[in-house]
């Protein structure tokens, strides 16, 4: 059994108390006896292989695990690709592996375990179908398939195209009961944060996905955007109450008064990355605050637009802003920059920089491109198109290695894109039911988090970036 999906079945066991693997190995012996005596449905089966996966939810828990996920993705892939006779003795290899015999070994028919809920009554072929689900999902070993080649009837191995979209990591993480405006994660990866309209911002804990206590309350409207402190002790938030609050992750508790000096909605708050400074920002104006005792430091910046996003740069030493074009700070000056970034935009509603500090992205409402980049240094704009989206782009990040961009949009989809050529990674992936509002990559970059209109944060297992040939 392969290292890696063996794993993945045993965090399985430990999350649910399912019984997996005897299910599995009773599913694998009915299955490999079948075949021997179904080999001529073979290829009629495989049609139908991915799609029994979700058709049956007594056994859905066998796939629920992304890494399973993730090789069943591939294996969709390559199954379309395969003549049936292929594909049968593609089957037979795996079968074979599962039950440490040849492939046309029939195995002895298994003994029941009365721990496991009977198989429901279903149809031969769909027996065989739903049997197969077990033994591929335990039995391949991810990235190569066994198939016959040529007259030799000799095995060859084929290696699947890996995915390249995200994978939806179990169901929406439910509790919200209006829009989800932010998500973010804790420096260390093991707690999400989200803010909603309902007026709670909730954490959730990203292993079991499951939420950590009740909601966090006292914000008396919408809550719009969060952000840990770079050591993770602390979570700010801020509110169309005019307020930001800040929280001690830890207690979950509220960290003194709410902090009252803004007389416009919050739009948007930001830690430095050392946590010494908290900037935050509503409509008419922003603030920088010394992060430890929350006061304001000086009145507000100089402002050129309303804003819907800042961010500080990797140093600490810039700030940036979305207000129409992009605005830049010189955080110790407390000044802008001699000139804004500026591109053919109809408005910019996100900003973000990549992890070397040395470009920023704007996303919007820009007529031919989702995302643009500039240079910080020179204020120039790179040629790279990004162009995928059908409607306006609300959310921006980069993820921790800077190879590449999430864009989440009104046209209720996410985008994964290439940061050096701008070419997207795969298809925009959906399943949220409204518009995107928020995306957040976790630090070690192999989970997306996604939240919007549609109340639920959605958790995406991120493929590694395709190798690029080089020219």
């Amino acid at each position: 059994m392969n290292a890696a999906v063996a794993q993945a079945a045993a965090e399985d066991r430990a999350a649910t108390g399912t019984r997996i693997d005897q299910v599995t190995r009773d599913l694998t012996a009915a299955w490999a006896t079948s075949w021997t005596a179904q080999d001529a449905q073979l290829g009629a089966v495989l049609a139908g292989l991915i799609a029994a996966a979700a058709a049956w939810p007594s056994r859905r828990e066998i796939v629920t695990s992304y890494r399973l996920q993730f090789a069943f993705a591939a294996l969709q892939q390559t199954f379309t690709r395969l003549a049936d006779r292929a594909a049968a003795a593609t089957l037979a290899a795996l079968a074979g592996q599962a039950g440490g015999a040849p492939a046309v070994t029939r195995p002895a028919r298994p003994v029941p375990d009365p721990a496991v809920p009977p198989l429901p009554q279903m149809s031969r072929r769909a027996y065989l179908v739903t049997a197969g689900i077990g033994a591929l999902a335990l039995a391949v070993p991810v990235g190569y398939l066994a198939t016959r080649s040529g007259e030799s009837g000799r095995p060859r191995r084929i290696k699947p195209p890996p995915p390249t979209a995200p994978i939806l990591i179990g169901q929406p993480l439910a509790g919200h009961t209006l829009s989800v405006n932010a998500v973010a994660f804790s420096p260390d990866g093991r707690i999400l944060a989200s803010a909603s309209d309902d007026r709670t911002v909730r954490l959730w804990d990203v292993a079991t996905r499951t939420p950590l206590g009740g909601p966090l309350t006292g914000h008396e409207k919408d809550v719009t955007s969060l952000a840990f402190s770079p050591d993770g002790k602390t979570l700010a938030t801020g509110s169309r109450d005019k307020t930001v609050r800040v929280w001690d992750v830890a207690t979950r508790a509220p960290i003194g008064k709410p902090l009252t000096e803004h007389e416009d909605p919050v739009r948007a708050v930001a830690f430095s990355s050392d946590g010494r400074l908290l900037a935050t920002a509503d409509v008419g104006s922003l603030l920088l605050r010394n992060a430890s005792t929350r006061k304001p430091i000086g009145g507000p910046l100089e402002q050129r637009g309303t804003f819907d996003s800042i961010a500080f740069s990797p140093d600490g030493r810039t700030l940036a802003g979305d207000a129409y074009d992009v605005v830049l700070w010189d955080v110790s000056g407390r000044k802008p920059r001699a000139r804004d970034i500026k591109g053919d935009t109809s408005g910019v509603l996100a900003v973000a920089f990549s992890p070397d500090g040395r470009l920023i992205a704007g996303a919007g409402e820009d007529k031919h491109d989702d995302v643009r980049l500039w240079n910080v240094s020179t204020r120039t704009q790179l040629p790279q198109s990004f162009t995928n989206h059908t409607d306006d782009v609300n959310a921006v990040v980069f993820s921790p290695d800077g190879k590449t961009l999430a864009t989440g949009s009104s046209d209720q989809t996410v985008q994964i894109w290439d940061v050096a050529t701008g070419k997207p990674h795969g298809d925009r992936i959906g399943g949220d039911e409204g518009t995107i509002r928020s995306v957040a990559f976790s630090p070690d970059g192999e989970t997306l988090a996604t939240a919007g209109s549609d109340n639920a944060v959605r958790l995406w297992h991120v493929p590694p970036a395709p190798q690029r040939t080089p020219a």
